[in-house]
């Protein structure tokens, strides 16, 4: 079981739209994959999932609201990848998820204001006990290296384009 969180305090980040995509191309590649909304009030990425359900599209993208990290947790254990969609602030829940998570991604825009709430979170999650690389970082850079290909810079932030075989790798 693998979790990859994509968690930022500020909204408008592309959150939701990144942990789709991850989402998306890890059912295509075959993993028993669920995306995770952790906005309840919102459910963008649940509410998307069930969109795509009525229109039949392929790959189906399983998706659950939750209200609580420890819920969230407990039903990773039955699959092979989980995709969190965080909320758009930080929370208890985001941090209780960040600590079990095998990758946080911390989206960001490029002005000041998005940078300076992404270190925000980031020293944040560092100061309560997350650690900042999980596992060898330096074998899984180098062994994954040609699986991972940065994209290009969009105002939105950095798109990333990988490809199915890392996923399964990784999981």
């Amino acid at each position: 079981m693998a979790i990859i969180a994509v968690l930022q305090q500020k909204g408008g980040v592309t959150k939701s739209t990144l942990a789709r995509a991850i989402a998306t191309e890890a059912a295509r590649a075959g993993l028993d994959t669920l995306l995770a909304d952790i906005n309840p009030q919102q459910q963008t990425s649940y509410l998307w999932s069930v969109a795509r359900d009525e229109a039949s599209l392929q790959p189906r993208v399983d998706s659950t609201v939750y209200h609580r990290s420890d819920k969230l947790i407990r039903e990773a254990e039955g699959r092979q990848l989980v995709v969190v969609d965080g909320g758009p602030h930080a929370s208890n829940q985001s941090l209780e998820i960040a600590k079990v998570a095998s990758v946080i991604v911390i989206p960001t825009g490029v002005t000041k204001d998005d940078l300076r709430e992404a270190l925000k979170l980031g020293t944040e999650f560092v100061a309560e006990g997350v650690p900042q690389t999980k596992g060898d970082a330096e074998q899984l850079t180098r062994s994954h290296r040609l699986h991972f290909q940065a994209g290009f810079f969009q105002p939105a932030g950095l798109v990333l384009r990988f490809s199915g075989r890392f996923l399964p790798s990784f999981c």
